[in-house]
């Protein structure tokens, strides 16, 4: 599946699920993982089998909010959402939610 991603910071943005890459225009962009490690912010031998569970459950998560939008009532699909994670994934997932509310970023499927 593919996604086609906008509002004001990127409004040419596609998300290729299956090979996990994500594309600017015609240009394909770095993953924040590869970014993070190249300059030294990550380290990504400290990873764990539960660091790794956790983003896939919020990278999930943030899938199904981007698509929320669309239904008649939003607020109630983001407790549906929500209500599937771990305590301790609810920070990051509130953290993308901020970030949506905060620069108008939508996705929606193609």
């Amino acid at each position: 599946m593919s996604e086609t991603c906008g509002g004001q910071l990127a409004p040419e943005l596609r998300l290729d699920e299956v090979d996990h890459r994500a594309f600017l225009g015609g240009r394909e962009l770095v993953r924040v993982t590869t970014a993070l490690s190249d300059v030294g912010l990550a380290d990504t031998r400290w990873f764990t089998p539960e660091s790794c569970a956790r983003g896939t459950r919020v990278h999930a998560a943030s899938a199904a909010y981007f698509t929320a939008h669309k239904e008649p009532k939003p607020h109630a699909a983001y407790k549906r959402i929500a209500r599937r994670l771990e305590a301790t994934d609810l920070p990051y997932f509130d953290g993308l939610r901020r970030f949506a509310r905060e620069t108008g970023f939508l996705c929606t499927s193609k």
